[in-house]
Order: C-alpha cells, then structure tokens, then sequence
C-alpha cells in the first residue's frame, strides 16, 4: 500500500517465525533481498512523510536483514522497485515520473547512472541470474508496443545487445526470474 503504514517482514519457514524489519509510519514496500541474504533493499516515503506536497515521493533504502544499519540509498523522490546485481555492488531500480527510467545504483561509490535506451518508458529492470545481462521492459512511446532491450554488463558497464519487439508473450515484463543464452 503506498502512502500508509506498509512494513517488511521475515517469515522464517524453518522456526515459523515472523520478525518485522521496518517500523515507520510511511510506506516500506517492494522489499528486495540481496545475493547472499544479508541485506534487503526497499521503497520508502520515510523521509517526505510529513511534507504536504512531497507526501507521494519515494527513495530506496537498504537494511541488514535483521533490521539494522538502515541506509539511504536516493535521494531523487521518484525511485522504486530496486533489483540487486547477483554480486551485491549494484541495484538497478525504476525512477517514475512523466515516464518511466531505469537506474543504477554503484553501491561501492555511491554514483547513481541513468541507462541510456530508446525507450520511453523503461519498466522493471532485472538482472540476469548470472549478472551478465539487465532487461530492461518498455516501449519508445506511448503507442508503440512493448518490446524487451538487453544490455550486456562488463566491467561496470552497460552495453546494448538486443531488442525483442516481435514475440507474441510480451504483454507483461514484471517480477519474473529469467536466465539469457547467448546464441553461438
């Protein structure tokens, strides 16, 4: 629920336990969970809870799992949906507003990029399970149909490889896991 009390919870399948992780009065939402699950990573209004007309903007955070060493990773008021990179050094996210863009965040330095597509409107950025690649979901404008840009990721870098625009399941490009196979 954006907007209200939303918190993060663990439920621990082995102990049948539950430990809440966030406790604020603004929303803690699209939780995240890093390579080794150690830390987690999250949407928050926390720091414009109380400003009338900022009250709808969000950054990310990142916690320890056991709800410590709480860390603000943006400070645009767009960011949501982060994704971490399998090796932990980077989270790519969504930044909305007057359309949609995709980010990165190096967690290492701190610097924030922008990757640089053709489209428009740049969905629901997700790695690859081996962290080679980012996908990115999206259209060039608004009447166009979707389609799907990889890039490759070597050395810190993002480099276009491939655009899938002709294939008839892309209807939705949110919250799946996917694995890219290179064709030799």
């Amino acid at each position: 629920m954006f907007g209200r009390d939303s918190e993060i919870f663990i439920y621990d399948v082995e102990t049948d336990s539950v430990i809440q992780v966030t406790d604020h009065p603004a929303g803690d939402t699209h939780p995240a969970w890093n390579s080794d699950g150690s830390k987690i990573a999250f949407r928050s209004q926390r720091d414009y809870y109380n400003a009338d007309t900022l009250r709808y903007r969000s950054d990310l955070y990142s916690l320890n799992a056991d709800g410590t060493n709480l860390q603000r990773l943006t400070k645009t008021g767009n960011a949501t949906i982060p994704r971490w990179h399998p090796e932990n050094s980077f989270i790519a996210y969504e930044w909305n507003i007057r359309g949609n863009k995709a980010f990165l965040i190096n967690l290492d330095s701190k610097e924030i990029f922008e990757v640089e597509s053709d489209l428009e409107y740049e969905a629901s950025p997700q790695w690859s399970i081996s962290g080679t690649h980012l996908m990115l979901f999206g259209r060039q404008n608004e009447g166009s149909p979707t389609e799907i840009q990889l890039f490759n990721f070597e050395n810190n870098q993002l480099l276009f490889a491939e655009r899938i625009n002709k294939n008839p399941f892309l209807k939705k490009g949110r919250n799946f896991n996917w694995h890219y196979i290179a064709n030799n």
